[in-house]
């Protein structure tokens, strides 16, 4: 990988966006492609247009930088008597730079707090900041890496025919960037356990073929014997539990495209969509799955849950509209962030009555609406961030705590 004071091979200067030549040469010739562009596959250089290459040069110059203070998560061994920490990261698009910037505030006063997780999740945007953490960038690095990355993809919608016929944006520059971080890797190389839903558009089950709500995980199930648990339709071990022996090939980068398909903006990936359809914060999905797989009681889990910004919705109750007779076309506007909104909070409901004070939440209420698409608002989500008072006590008592009380 080149410096950014480096040129290409034909002479020109990758940062500068005023070349009159096309980086990868004109189609229908012999593509030249710079020594900086070696890293990606052909396939994957020719979907993207000039601006999106552009956009690429841009994350592999800061992507070097970044390297030098990288330090990847290494295995951790889960200790009989300690706490079991789960960390899970929401969806929410561009919304999701609060969490990482309440992170790096965070990493901050207690430095190897990272490190310290035993579970990652992470649902849509928030599975790849949960996945960056993961791979051992800093957090101050992830709030630029979603920054680019949001501000390079949402910047550039579809236009004329395009637009109207299909989904909003093209995921072409999506897959050249997580290839840039991730390349091959598989989901059962990463070092820490990673949980992170997608919905299966058409899952054949024996005579019939459903749409079925997925969570993939890297964990290693076993049973009180030591032998691999079987996946069969019960309870415990349902086909939405996507066990190892089948994602033993799935790379982290095609997870991430499944679960961040949102439907509308982008196309579905192999068959999948958006996580947050039903799973918008993994939460208690991620500590469902650490105590089955990990054989740890509920009573030694601690969860830290992120939100992506709650901004508060209701019905008009005046008293001509207090009972809601309208037909369907009344509610349309309001029934997916309805639908989302609703889920989230339950989720956190429920996962703070299983954890009880093992469970704590940052989700900042937002002043105004901000759409997961919208990159014209990432200063004052950074603002907002670092108002946000971190709760030392609640970190000091149950997630720095090596053992667990009987």
């Amino acid at each position: 990988m080149s410096s950014s004071s480096e040129t290409n091979s034909s002479g020109n200067d990758p940062n500068n966006n005023n070349n009159n030549n096309s980086i990868l040469g004109d189609k229908s010739t012999t593509r030249q492609v710079p020594k900086w562009l070696e890293l990606f596959p052909l396939e994957l250089l020719s979907k993207l247009n000039e601006k999106e290459i552009q956009s690429l040069v841009g994350l592999v110059v800061h992507k070097k930088e970044m390297d030098g203070k990288c330090k990847p998560l290494q295995k951790r061994d889960q200790k009989t008597n300690g706490p079991c920490r789960v960390i899970s990261f929401d969806g929410g698009g561009i919304r999701t730079i609060l969490q990482c910037v309440i992170m790096a505030d965070i990493v901050e006063k207690y430095h190897n707090f990272l490190d310290q997780v035993d579970v990652f999740a992470g649902s849509s945007a928030g599975a790849l900041v949960a996945t960056l953490f993961i791979l051992g960038y800093l957090p101050r690095d992830v709030v630029n890496i979603m920054s680019m990355v949001c501000s390079n993809i949402f910047g550039q919608p579809k236009q004329g025919m395009e637009s109207t016929s299909s989904a909003t944006y093209s995921n072409d520059l999506i897959q050249a960037v997580f290839y840039l971080f991730l390349g091959d890797t598989k989901l059962t190389d990463l070092n820490r356990s990673l949980v992170v839903p997608a919905l299966q558009l058409a899952f054949k089950d024996n005579t019939i073929v459903r749409w079925v709500p997925r969570l993939f995980h890297n964990m290693n199930p076993t049973s009180s014997q030591d032998e691999p648990l079987k996946c069969t339709d019960t309870p415990t071990c349902s086909p939405s539990l996507e066990l190892p022996d089948g994602t033993t090939k799935l790379k982290v980068s095609d997870l991430l495209l499944r679960t961040l398909s949102v439907p509308g903006a982008f196309p579905s990936h192999q068959g999948y969509i958006d996580g947050g359809i039903f799973c918008n914060n993994p939460s208690m999905a991620a500590v469902s799955l650490a105590s089955n797989f990990k054989r740890v009681g509920t009573d030694r889990i601690v969860c830290l849950s992120f939100g992506s910004g709650l901004f508060p919705r209701a019905m008009d109750t005046k008293p001509e509209v207090k009972d809601h007779n309208m037909p369907l076309s009344g509610w349309q506007s309001s029934l997916a962030d309805m639908y989302i909104d609703s889920s989230t909070e339950l989720v956190h409901q429920l996962t703070g009555t299983l954890l009880s004070d093992r469970y704590h939440r940052f989700n900042p209420i937002l002043e105004q609406e901000i759409k997961f698409d919208n990159t014209t608002e990432v200063a004052g989500l950074v603002d907002l961030a670092q108002s946000v008072v971190i709760n030392d006590q609640w970190i000091q008592e149950h997630w720095t705590k090596t053992t667990v009380s009987p």
